[in-house]
């Protein structure tokens, strides 16, 4: 990239484009995904070579941001983290098999998190118990709900 002064005209041609990528995807939250995708692309801005590099990446931000946003809306909406607890404890609820059974499927370090969260420790304390920082916390937390939002689905479905 030669200067900032390019650099802001990238960004200002790429805004409505990550909108509507964005929009394609959610119904609401487009405009909080443009804003993260343009925060991420300024702290990142040395890093463009060409506008096509850039524009490839906004595009890829601003698509795994919105299935982000996707996931948590319609798992969320349905299934609060109080529900999952919830689940987690109870003792004849048919969906709580199958919730044990979808964090069973989890990578370890995501079933660690996801244990430690029904149990209701808080993000920094998951991070100091487990030696990693809280932004891995945060990051295996989003990756656990994501995949549990399919496996449980799945789980549900067999029962």
């Amino acid at each position: 990239m030669k200067d900032d002064l390019e650099f802001g005209r990238w960004l200002s041609d790429m805004v409505p484009e990550i909108d509507r990528s964005a929009s394609a995807i959610v119904a609401s939250g487009a405009q909080d995904i443009v804003q993260d995708v343009c925060v991420m692309a300024v702290l990142r801005r040395t890093e463009f070579k060409t506008f096509e590099e850039f524009r490839r990446w906004c595009y890829k931000r601003a698509h795994w941001l919105a299935l982000d946003e996707l996931v948590r809306q319609s798992w969320f909406a349905r299934e609060s983290e109080k529900e999952i607890g919830r689940l987690a404890a109870a003792e004849n609820d048919p969906d709580r098999l199958a919730l044990h059974r979808a964090i069973e499927q989890l990578p370890p370090k995501q079933q660690t998190v996801v244990r430690e969260r029904i149990e209701g420790y808080l993000t920094v304390e998951i991070a100091e118990r487990n030696g990693i920082k809280k932004s891995t916390v945060r990051s295996l937390w989003r990756h656990a709900k994501q995949n549990l939002v399919i496996q449980f689905e799945g789980e549900r479905d067999e029962t």
